[in-house]
């Protein structure tokens, strides 16, 4: 572990940004819920989608979501749709990797660098959670057939990687330690570590032999 005092600096700088990101999202809701309807819906759309999977926004104001994810079964024209919230699937693991790389005390120019690989890399996972969706959805609505564990797996999926809280911070988690440290930072770690732990240890008095007279005890005069 880092130096308490890095570790207390880093904390406050991660709590301070990622307060700053999520205070203002009440003012940031439509605008973002349009953002992700738009580029989701445009990335449906390149993979094929189009008139089978759709984001529209809900039908009526509603304070836990913000998108509906309408889907049709073309052969039997069957109509469904689930909902969720643009917050939970997509602002918050953002600012949680904004958050982290900029916390870390590492130089700007590396933190740039790992800010745009994490932005890359939470949009993909963004985008996963999207197609486990689509996925168990279509097999709901006997758009596609799975298999008994194929259905299995993508609940599975569904539940523990998509739907899941948990994942959205473990995920952004796992990003900033791949993207932002590099092995020369985690040995640093490791001996500013040991030098810290060495500094605070008590010093051992050294032991004398038992035999050998106290120290401030007079000695015999030589012969």
């Amino acid at each position: 572990m880092p130096a308490p005092s890095t570790a207390r600096r880093f904390a406050l700088r991660l709590l301070l940004v990622y307060g700053l990101l999520i205070i203002p999202w009440p003012g940031l809701k439509s605008g973002y819920g349009s953002l992700f309807r738009t580029s989701g819906n445009g990335l449906l759309h390149a993979f094929g989608f189009r008139g089978i999977v759709e984001l529209r926004p809900p039908a009526e104001e509603h304070a836990a979501w913000d998108i509906e994810m309408h889907m049709k079964n073309l052969k039997t024209r069957e109509r469904w749709h689930v909902e969720y919230s643009s917050r939970g699937w997509g602002y918050l693991p953002t600012a949680a990797i904004v958050a982290l790389i900029l916390a870390t005390p590492l130089a700007w120019s590396r933190r740039w660098i790992a800010l745009a690989a994490g932005l890359v890399l939470v949009h993909l996972f963004i985008a996963t959670r999207i197609a486990a969706v689509i996925l168990y959805g279509m097999y709901y609505g006997g758009a596609i057939k799975l298999s008994e564990m194929q259905a299995k797996a993508a609940e599975v999926v569904l539940h523990g990687f998509a739907n899941s809280p948990v994942t959205t911070f473990v995920v952004p988690v796992v990003i900033w330690l791949l993207v932002t440290f590099r092995r020369s930072d985690l040995e640093a770690i490791l001996l500013r570590s040991a030098a810290e732990a060495a500094r605070q240890q008590p010093a051992t008095p050294r032991r004398l032999d038992p035999e050998s007279p106290p120290i401030d005890a007079p000695q015999p005069p030589k012969v």
